[in-house]
């Protein structure tokens, strides 16, 4: 176990955490780790932050002597350890059935939507696709309840990105590598779909080109 330079005294939770932690779900962790012991770490960074387990922590604080909980286990972003340690206990078969379902069950509290939208937003797309939250900064409350008059003529510019629903769009160079990432991120496509500039008058800007012809006017007749 590599001890970190950060001690249990430098932990401080997040000041724009976005979960809701009610004293019925802090009551429940700090019974079940008084159960099974600490098996999942509370993660903070450099300086002591917390980066996830605030409900662990908010647990120990609330009921560490009242429940006689052992130190919470905590460790920095790299791995190292802050305070605690796994629980090294073997689980009875009640326990393992028990926590299979806590674990799941004792994430479930509501969040803070106000706090929650204004960190979505912060993220790169691709990142905001892993927390799975897209839908609700896209159904978030603070979207203008007056909707502006379209404009006559729709334009669009370069790096503009639109997502409905589950469709996305953006306008880019499709030269561009960077284009696709953006788009994608790590997905590959199943099928394309192109529209070659045939039939207009159009000189390519690469190597080894001819210049396409409008065929407007010479089209053969149809019998």
């Amino acid at each position: 176990m590599t001890k970190s330079h950060l001690t249990i005294d430098d932990v401080k939770p997040y000041g724009k955490n976005a979960k809701k932690h009610p004293d019925d779900q802090l009551e429940r962790l700090a019974k079940c780790v008084q159960m099974v012991g600490w098996r999942i770490p509370t993660l903070v960074n450099q300086q002591g932050t917390i980066v996830s387990g605030h409900g662990r922590w908010m647990s120990y604080l609330r009921f560490r002597e009242e429940l006689e909980l052992k130190p919470i286990w905590i460790i920095d972003d790299t791995g190292k350890t802050v305070s605690g340690e796994a629980s090294s206990s073997p689980l009875t078969p009640e326990q393992e059935e028990m926590y299979r379902i806590a674990d799941n069950s004792l994430n479930e509290s509501e969040w803070d939507k106000q706090v929650l939208i204004a960190l979505l937003k912060e993220l790169p797309i691709e990142m905001l696709l892993i927390t799975g939250l897209q839908r609700i900064v896209v159904k978030s409350s603070d979207i203008d309840d007056v909707v502006p008059a379209l404009p006559t003529t729709a334009k669009s510019k370069l790096g503009d990105f639109y997502e409905l629903g589950e469709h996305k769009i953006l306008c880019g160079d499709s030269t561009k590598e960077e284009t696709y990432k953006k788009l994608m991120g790590s997905a590959k496509a199943d099928m394309v779909f192109t529209d070659p500039p045939y039939n207009i008058d159009y000189h390519g800007s690469g190597k080894n080109t001819s210049t396409r012809q409008s065929w407007h006017g010479r089209l053969p007749r149809q019998a």
